[in-house]
């Protein structure tokens, strides 16, 4: 008596499929949005609420974090040159009137100055902050592995069948 091998069936191959697919697909999408997109909404969200053209939008420094931002507002004082700043982060990403905008991930920096002296320094969240960055990530990375089981299951599933298969008949001959 031959012994009955029975595989998945084709919808439930194509079904495992589809689901792998659209894992690895959000997972993509909050990636993205993690690595650039959110980042680049903070940035286009502050040239835009400065009157400036989105179309070339400014590189945020991936170091300047709102913790970094923080601790710059104690550090830099009013009165200090406007060179102390700039030799900690460098030339500011937007100079428009008496302000000067160092981008960030989170947010940005804005540094306002009086004859070449900083008058205020004020760290700004963006609409996307650290924490909705770093959230993103994590559920990107959390969705690949997942992808990866669930792409990994369908493959050990169907090698499985196929050894399963290709034993079943070499022992019935």
């Amino acid at each position: 008596m031959e012994p009955i091998v029975s595989g998945p069936s084709h919808e439930k191959i194509i079904r495992h499929v589809l689901v792998t697919f659209l894992v690895a697909a959000f997972a993509a999408a909050f990636l993205l949005d993690g690595y650039w997109g959110y980042a680049t909404n903070n940035a286009r969200q502050l040239v835009k609420s400065l009157g400036m053209r989105t179309d070339r939008l400014p590189t945020p420094q991936p170091d300047l974090t709102a913790e970094k931002g923080h601790r710059l507002e104690r550090e830099l004082t009013t009165g200090d040159s406007l060179l102390a700043a700039e030799r900690l982060l460098g030339p500011p990403a937007i100079v428009q009137d008496n302000h000067g905008y160092y981008l960030g991930p989170g947010g940005h920096l804005r540094i306002d100055t009086r004859g070449g002296r900083v008058a205020r320094v004020t760290w700004v969240d963006g609409i996307h902050t650290e924490t909705d960055i770093a959230l993103q990530r994590l559920i990107g990375w959390i969705l690949a592995g997942l992808a990866l089981l669930l792409g990994g299951a369908t493959n050990a599933r169907a090698g499985l069948n196929r050894c399963r298969s290709m034993l079943s008949r070499r022992e019935t001959h």
